[in-house]
């Protein structure tokens, strides 16, 4: 038997989002590119678009971030598949807070696997959940704006957004 994800459409801050939810959390959140059909094409779920409102608690959460709000949230916030690695940098990428940046190497350093900064990278690019699990915070050495799966404009929008007070 296949599990529901429902899911959203909905605009803030100029950005067109995603949000999937599954038992009432969060599982997926993308941007205007993103396509959550190819997400969840490996994953047994059914997609189930919603045409109400977003559940409140989810839009406060939303304002917050883009009120640049310290936002509270852990792993358990969220219903996340993937590995204990994958888990362990995301759960580091938590951490970062807005206006701040780190290295894919210094990321790697931090959860003790100093020589998997490629790891770390795949890890990162593996992230279902933009914005609120910050993975667009991971740069390259040099400042390099490496990949995102959002685009690159659109990593660089995120970062100067969070930049400027």
């Amino acid at each position: 038997m296949k599990s529901i994800i429902k899911y959203w459409n909905t605009e803030k801050n100029g950005l067109t989002l995603t949000i999937g939810t599954f038992n009432d959390k969060i599982c997926y959140l993308g941007l205007q590119n993103d396509e959550i059909t190819t997400w969840f094409d490996n994953h047994k779920f059914i997609l189930e678009h919603q045409p109400s409102l977003l559940p409140s608690e989810i839009t406060q959460l939303l304002d917050d971030f883009f009120a640049k709000k310290p936002l509270q949230l852990t792993l358990d916030n969220f219903y996340l598949t993937g590995s204990e690695f994958q888990k362990k940098v995301w759960n580091e990428l938590i951490k970062i807070k807005a206006g701040e940046t780190i290295t894919y190497s210094d990321l790697a350093q931090k959860i003790n696997h100093p020589t998997a900064a490629r790891a770390v990278a795949s890890a990162v690019g593996k992230n279902p959940i933009l914005l609120l699990i910050p993975c667009h915070r991971v740069i390259g050495k040099n400042n390099n704006l490496y990949k995102f799966r959002s685009g690159g404009e659109i990593k660089k929008q995120l970062l100067n957004f969070e930049n400027n007070n």
